[in-house]
């Protein structure tokens, strides 16, 4: 069957069953009765569900403003739509408050003003976000510190200042979440953006836009934080683009980075000093693979890249990757005391180049048919004997030799 993700209405469906209006017994009910003069206030803990969709048509009005702790907040299929013009979120949490759990419904038109409306703010810590959608507003969910944020869509949401369509606080998870064509006008955008220790895991994000001189992040994580299976997928319209994005200690795996765009330059995965990145996909894209130093780059492909598949900076360990058709180096640094075991590089405009003295190892890589050279290595680095064109029935008693196929 084919969905038409256009209309939020129609994500909604995939997103929630709706349920009964009839509140459950024990559960506070809130309807469009209850808005005459929003936001509505939650001051008491407990759980409480929606029995009919809310409009909320002043401009700096919540829908739903929580100020107490442990509350369960169901919307219950329902759509909460906002006046279009506003700087304030549907849902807002306290900064002070914890323990919210919002489910099971849609927020719509919560945007314009400053920019800085979203759907959920949910500024507290602790918080659980699951099975909802945020379309047309100016940012999608927020949560603080220590939350849970599952099976969320944020779809066409766009903004004048930092934009994102999910961003949480330190030691939180974000799984199986969909951000589509979020974009920012006038500052950086990102599709996830995470604080420290995080883990995302089976998300996707695409067709994220921004403005020139900003930056779009696919999926932001902050230091010590994992992306695992995770998609990001035609980024554009930026001055630089980064597709996934680990910081300190971060790391990457399963995860797939492609035809992203940038007027500078667009990177499918960057990681920051000490990152891991394994057994991931970037294709298409200006640069592959980009982290910084002393990392591991461990079973990835890097293919069709504008300039180089694999880029690293010093004392990073590469093994058991493979670059293929990149228009500049297969493998390169200008850094020192890197190391790559068991590599390949085929058909691109140099296999491996090693620009300066640098004292970088190579052994058991092989260089197959690239356009210039199948090694640029300077002196002062150390490169495995070096067989060129072996032929049948070869056998090597070196065992640090790397090969070269040439035509």
């Amino acid at each position: 069957m084919r969905i038409d993700i256009g209309s939020c209405l129609a994500v909604v469906s995939l997103l929630v069953n709706q349920s009964s209006v009839v509140a459950d017994s024990g559960r506070i009910e809130i309807g469009q009765k209850d808005l005459q003069d929003p936001p509505y206030r939650i001051e008491v803990s407990g759980s409480y569900i929606l029995t009919s969709p809310l409009v909320v048509t002043q401009a700096g009005a919540n829908a739903i403003w929580v100020m107490a702790d442990h509350v369960e907040l169901d919307l219950n299929g329902f759509t909460i739509f906002g006046p279009g013009n506003t700087s304030v979120s549907a849902i807002y949490q306290s900064a002070g408050n914890r323990h919210l759990k919002v489910r099971n419904g849609n927020i719509e038109n919560w945007a314009g003003g400053t920019g800085a409306a979203m759907g959920v703010n949910a500024a507290g810590a602790q918080n659980t976000l699951e099975d909802l959608l945020a379309c047309r507003s100016a940012r999608g969910f927020y949560s603080g510190r220590d939350s849970m944020v599952r099976r969320c869509i944020a779809f066409s949401n766009a903004s004048a200042v930092e934009a994102y369509g999910i961003r949480v606080g330190d030691g939180s998870q974000v799984q199986q979440c969909i951000v589509r064509k979020s974009r920012s006008t006038g500052h950086n955008s990102h599709g996830i953006l995470t604080g420290a220790g995080c883990v995302v895991s089976d998300c996707v994000v695409s067709e994220l836009s921004g403005a020139a001189g900003f930056s779009i992040y696919g999926i932001n994580a902050g230091a010590a934080s994992r992306l695992i299976r995770c998609v990001s997928y035609a980024c554009s319209n930026a001055t630089t683009v980064y597709g996934l994005a680990v910081g300190e200690g971060g790391s990457i795996r399963e995860c797939v980075s492609t035809y992203h765009a940038a007027s500078s330059s667009a990177q499918g995965f960057s990681g920051g000093n000490f990152a891991i990145v394994q057994d991931s996909l970037a294709y298409g894209n200006d640069v592959g693979i980009k982290v910084a130093n002393d990392a591991l780059i461990q079973g990835c492909m890097a293919a069709e890249a504008d300039a180089d598949g694999f880029q690293f900076t010093s004392r990073c360990r590469l093994e058991n990757n493979y670059a293929y058709s990149n228009a500049w180096g297969g493998f390169s640094t200008a850094g020192y005391q890197n190391q790559l075991w068991e590599n390949d590089a085929i058909g691109n405009y140099i296999g491996f180049y090693a620009l300066m003295n640098h004292s970088n190892f190579l052994a058991r890589n092989t260089g197959l048919l690239n356009t210039t050279t199948n090694y640029s290595i300077a002196a002062g680095n150390s490169l495995g004997t070096l067989r060129t064109n072996p032929g049948r029935d070869f056998t090597v008693e070196e065992p640090w030799a790397n090969f070269s196929i040439n035509p």
